[in-house]
């Protein structure tokens, strides 16, 4: 097993022992989002900002606290639905922790190469 597999295989199993210790998917969401819903931001301003600079508004949404280089960035996001929108999130979501994963020992020098 490459040294990649073997980090990837380690954050899987963090993410299900964090899963069981947290009491399941709804626990987790609670635990990491403390905004009440799963990807509220992200389904919230986001979204709303993306859709209304599709629609010409140029004033920023409701809670959009953000630049608006980030606006354009999210125009795509105001062209999903909720559950489409959701979806992508959730996927972000696991590309950058598994980006992360194989990465971080790399980033950490030449005493965290793998084996």
């Amino acid at each position: 097993m490459s040294a990649v597999a073997k980090r990837l295989a380690g954050a899987a199993t963090g993410l299900l022992a964090s899963l069981l210790l947290a009491g399941g998917r709804a626990g987790l969401a609670a635990a990491l989002d403390f905004n009440g819903a799963p990807l509220e931001d992200w389904l919230g301003p986001f979204r709303s900002q993306g859709a209304a600079l599709l629609a010409g508004e140029h004033a920023p949404v409701e809670g959009f606290l953000y630049p608006p280089s980030a606006a354009v960035l999210f125009m795509p996001l105001g062209l999903l639905g909720p559950d489409a929108a959701a979806a992508l999130g959730w996927i972000v979501q696991v590309c950058s922790i598994a980006l992360i994963a194989a990465l971080a020992p790399r980033l950490g020098g030449a005493g965290w190469r793998g084996q």
